[in-house]
């Protein structure tokens, strides 16, 4: 079958189903969308809760949970133990499907009659107020994140420790404020770096030590606003930044915007290892179409965080 375009049934804009989304579609035995990605994205966002949580008590064992289920909603609400555990039979929930009666319908009254575990988290310790967590310890307010430990107020980070208020970090430790970075050390205020240590307020940084509010830098060491200094100079001008001072942090703050905004060079989109791609922060893979945070992957499209 050949592309063709259509017009969405929701935002009534024109897509295109390419050939090979066709030849997909009819191996997994589904419809071709009536919704453009857009729109079926908006759908899928619309019925994952990642990033508000509920108090709630357990229907079955009746403690208190925290959940990211709304009691309000009068859903059943099960806790980890009792959702995985042998003192329910979830077929005493099945039922005949009505041909008579929308599918959607009978969905919408199946997810109020099935309990639903409290939240979506695996063999974690001590990291009650999570979502889609796995194999966490000691994290606290943080989503999508995936073998990390002291974590706090953060949002899709795999596999670092003792990482606060970041955002798409990989394999990174002792870091404050890092967006869309990996492998930095003792690092605040990063973005778009890695393998950076003991640096601070860095836009497009890779392989840095000890360097200050600058961008674009490759294997640097001392660099005080993009200016290269002997590690003696760089230390004395180190201690005339007054760290502790939160007036002069937001001082820096806006500095630091400014030199991203207008002395930086942007890079089109972050990919590392691509073939055949469109989107951002695509790594080691191939055949990604309109695709962000995807990596290790291939003939993938409209996705996001895959990998």
């Amino acid at each position: 079958m050949q592309s063709e375009t259509k017009n969405c049934q929701n935002c009534k804009k024109n897509f295109t189903i390419e050939k090979e989304d066709f030849n997909f579609y009819e191996k997994m035995k589904v419809p071709p969308p009536t919704f453009c990605p857009e729109c079926r994205s908006q759908r899928r966002m619309t019925s994952r809760n990642e990033r508000v949580l509920y108090k709630a008590v357990c229907d079955l064992c009746k403690k208190n949970i925290i959940s990211m289920y709304d009691s309000k909603e009068k859903t059943k609400i099960y806790c980890d133990d009792c959702w995985w555990g042998d003192k329910w039979d979830p077929t005493f929930y099945g039922n005949d499907y009505n041909f008579f009666e929308s599918f959607f319908e009978q969905w919408r009254k199946l997810l109020k009659e099935i309990p639903l575990i409290q939240a979506w988290k695996f063999n974690n310790v001590n990291s009650d107020y999570v979502n889609y967590a796995t194999e966490d310890r000691n994290c606290f307010l943080s989503y999508s994140v995936v073998f990390c430990e002291n974590v706090a107020y953060s949002y899709s980070i795999d596999k670092s420790q003792d990482t606060l208020d970041s955002m798409f970090v990989n394999k990174s430790n002792w870091c404050y404020e890092i967006i869309d970075s990996q492998n930095n050390y003792n690092s605040v205020f990063l973005k778009n770096c890695s393998n950076c240590i003991d640096s601070s307020f860095l836009f497009d940084c890779i392989n840095c030590q000890n360097c200050f509010l600058s961008s674009n830098l490759r294997n640097k060491k001392y660099v005080f606003k993009n200016t290269q200094f002997l590690k003696t100079e760089y230390e004395s001008k180190m201690k005339e930044i007054k760290t502790g001072d939160y007036k002069n942090i937001q001082k820096i703050i806006l500095e630091f915007s400014n030199i991203q905004e207008k002395k930086s060079i942007h890079k089109y989109t972050q990919v590392v290892n691509g073939v055949k791609y469109s989107g951002n922060n695509i790594e080691n893979s191939k055949n990604t179409i309109n695709c962000f945070n995807v990596y290790n992957s291939e003939n993938i499209k409209y996705s996001i965080r895959i990998g």
